[in-house]
């Protein structure tokens, strides 16, 4: 709803991202809190099926606004959107934030939450408890570690940077880029809560190490097929490379939540999951970017997939199973 640059001038971009900041605070403090919420309701053995449908929520989110996206540009000239279409799935998105708030004002805390809250073991400043206690440091590290690849380097190298790279080194057009990215993630949100049911019968580590084998061994290829530009080749690529990222976001919420006890949980998570997302996921793109310019093939990129995947591979070892036991407070 702000005015356009040709009303207020530079002050239209700066209020439009002053306000995406805002949204990515609420956002960031959204997803541990929801998967804390899911986790700590849920009956011990089904945690990470549980929690995986958080993921599967997002996911439907991403897919939805891919839907959106490729209606739009579809339908608007390149001016048109560029001048108001843009507004429109912002718009469309209002009337969700009023069911969320709907859904929000009715729930009720956590089982433990009401116990460290009786007990007035409710944690005053939990930021400063987690970067003051070298236990729950040396946890946050070894999640960021873990989050290195599949739940975000790879996640945004091939579900956000690939249609990109597809567009510009290929001859595949943007439509079948875009319905072959739709239909990967389709398959991705039916992968996620297999995966979550998979993780409460062996364990988190053992799905963790699959996922980073699978990318260790599939980067390259999918690339390689991508890169023969043409709409088979691409859907296939992708459809295998959404396994082992949908392994990884299955047990992303579980593993990060359940090292840490319910004083710390909500706020190490959320800065675990922030602090990853930042340096991993949104720098992603740009990397694959630079790097394919420095290499002048996408093969690189696969690369450092493989070696990100190794880096999460070593954190995951340094990590305990959090399947088998119950939730600290």
């Amino acid at each position: 709803m702000l005015p356009p640059a040709s009303s207020i001038g530079a002050a239209a971009p700066v209020l439009v991202v002053l306000c995406r900041l805002v949204q990515g605070v609420f956002a960031g403090g959204e997803v541990p809190a929801a998967g804390s919420l899911v986790l700590e309701h849920s009956a011990h053995g089904r945690r990470a099926f549980s929690a995986s449908w958080v993921q599967v929520g997002a996911t439907a989110g991403s897919i939805l606004a891919l839907l959106v996206a490729t209606l739009l540009s579809s339908t608007l000239s390149h001016d048109l959107m560029g001048s108001w279409g843009w507004r429109i799935p912002f718009l469309i998105a209002a009337p969700l934030g009023a069911v969320g708030w709907f859904v929000r004002s009715r729930l009720t805390e956590t089982p433990q939450f009401r116990k460290i809250e009786e007990e007035g073991a409710v944690a005053r400043a939990p930021i400063v408890e987690l970067l003051t206690n070298k236990e729950h440091l040396g946890r946050m590290l070894r999640l960021l570690g873990i989050f290195l690849c599949g739940s975000f380097f790879a996640f945004y190298v091939f579900l956000t940077y690939a249609p990109t790279y597809l567009i510009s080194h290929t001859r595949i057009g943007t439509g079948s880029t875009f319905l072959s990215a739709l239909i990967a993630q389709c398959f991705m949100m039916c992968v996620i809560p297999l995966s979550g049911r998979l993780a409460d019968r062996v364990g988190r580590r053992p799905v963790l190490f699959a996922a980073q084998v699978l990318f260790m061994i599939m980067a390259v290829p999918a690339f390689l097929l991508m890169g023969r530009g043409t709409f088979g080749f691409v859907l296939l690529a992708q459809l295998a490379i959404v396994i082992p990222i949908g392994l990884h976001q299955a047990v992303q919420l579980p593993v990060m939540l359940e090292l840490l006890p319910t004083r710390v949980r909500v706020s190490g998570g959320g800065l675990a999951f922030a602090i990853a997302s930042a340096l991993f996921g949104g720098t992603a793109p740009i990397f694959a970017v630079w790097l394919v310019g420095r290499t002048g093939t996408g093969t690189s990129v696969a690369i450092a997939v493989v070696v990100a995947a190794a880096i999460s591979f070593a954190a995951t070892a340094l990590t305990p199973e959090t399947g088998r036991r119950e939730l600290a407070s």
